[in-house]
């Protein structure tokens, strides 16, 4: 508890309109911010993994013992934006922080459909990037000492999963 954990994720954790894993995520954590790397012909997976997909990384701090939950919190769910291609939803916190967004938001042709967002932004030099954003957007002083909660927290785990899926993770079931 108390401790911090960066994650890389598609952009569908964020954008989806069921809110069910983020809402997962704010049960066991403090969201703390998140940082959106490009996608597309061009974007940061691209050259290393072949694909084209939007991806956040998320930074959250695992809930210590009394730290009230925020379903509320504007990451909790989706604004409109403006794109040059028209309207689209995007997760409300980068709405509201565009300058965690490395590029702009587009509305192009994909695999999944003819206007799926995507953010285009160049993926050079992105670890500076990353850096100057997280330094610039993320809260000073988010982790806590150890000694800031009383007791660990104990999870059960479910192993609907097959046994597959660790203590301290989570996936959701349909």
């Amino acid at each position: 508890p108390g401790g911090i954990v960066a994650f890389i994720t598609s952009k569908g954790t964020l954008d989806k309109q069921r809110d069910s894993v983020r809402r997962e995520i704010e049960k066991r954590g403090t969201f703390l911010g998140a940082i959106r790397l490009p996608g597309g012909s061009q974007g940061a997976f691209k050259a290393n993994a072949g694909t084209d997909v939007t991806t956040d990384i998320l930074f959250v701090r695992k809930r210590i013992d009394g730290e009230p939950t925020n379903f509320n919190a504007e990451w909790q769910g989706l604004q409109e934006i403006k794109t040059p291609e028209g309207p689209t939803s995007i997760n409300g916190y980068f709405a509201t922080h565009p300058e965690m967004m490395l590029g702009k938001m587009r509305l192009l042709g994909t695999m999944h459909g003819k206007n799926e967002p995507v953010l285009i932004g160049p993926a050079t030099g992105l670890d500076a990037k990353i850096v100057e954003a997280a330094e610039k957007g993320l809260p000073e002083n988010a982790m806590l000492d150890r000694g800031s909660t009383a007791a660990a927290l104990n999870e059960d785990v479910d192993t609907a999963a097959g046994g597959s899926i660790k203590e301290g993770s989570f996936y959701e079931k349909d």
